[in-house]
């Protein structure tokens, strides 16, 4: 009985043994499994991010080179306001007062960040990788908090484009087939123009377009060098 007994207590012994090594075994299938699972779902997020940031990085390009034209055109203008220059036409200088306020708006793209941040996916990047995303999201921040701090109001932009008959032009070429209503205040002759150009009222105004394009300009100069580190960094642990 003896024998018996001990030879029981051993297989018992063996049972639990092996069913713990099973369990262990089991656990680690399953944590393999996940961490599987987490580094496909953590590959997949920095692929939408930056894909996210690259068609952000295209947008600020092009919208650089927009603002970038209109500075060209509204230091020409300025030239004009100060006498600095009389050799611009007067079809060339109707042209630039119409096309050189930016009305077109920057489009930016926070949709995936937005979206990994409120589900709880930025526990799949690594601390380098959430600091540097927090660190591009601060800056578009700073730079939407920048823009208000140096808009005109909607009265005087309103005025401006009247003056420099540029709501006719987006008419126009919004509905091409309808005559835009055109008050004859604002059908100014080559004098009235100039004579409106030169006014320091007009000065200022414009001055404060340009400082919006300058700093436009500057920020998103900023914004793609910093969309530039934060793929790199995306990057270089996705290949890690």
């Amino acid at each position: 009985m003896e024998n018996k007994t001990g030879k029981y207590f051993k297989y018992a012994i063996g049972e639990i043994i092996l069913v713990v090594i099973g369990i262990l075994i089991a656990l680690w299938l399953n944590n393999l499994n996940q961490q599987r699972i987490e580094l496909q779902e953590s590959s997949k997020l920095k692929i939408e991010l930056k894909e996210e940031l690259l068609d952000n990085k295209k947008s600020f390009k092009i919208y650089k080179d927009y603002v970038e034209q209109c500075h060209k055109k509204i230091i020409k203008v300025l030239s004009i306001s100060t006498n600095e220059n009389t050799e611009i036409s007067m079809d060339t200088l109707r042209m630039f007062v119409k096309e050189m306020i930016p009305l077109s708006a920057l489009s930016i793209n926070k949709s995936k960040l937005n979206s990994a941040k409120t589900s709880g996916q930025f526990k799949l990047l690594t601390s380098e990788e959430s600091a540097s995303l927090a660190v591009y999201e601060t800056a578009l921040d700073n730079f939407k908090e920048a823009k208000e701090s140096v808009n005109l109001s909607f009265k005087d932009v309103m005025t401006l484009l009247l003056h420099f008959s540029t709501n006719e032009l987006y008419h126009k070429q919004i509905f091409p087939n309808v005559v835009f209503p055109k008050h004859p205040y604002y059908d100014l002759s080559d004098k009235d123009l100039l004579a409106f150009l030169k006014k320091r009222e007009t000065y200022e105004k414009l001055n404060i377009i340009l400082t919006g394009i300058m700093l436009d300009f500057s920020w998103l100069k900023e914004l793609d060098s910093n969309i530039d580190k934060t793929i790199e960094i995306l990057s270089l642990q996705t290949d890690n």
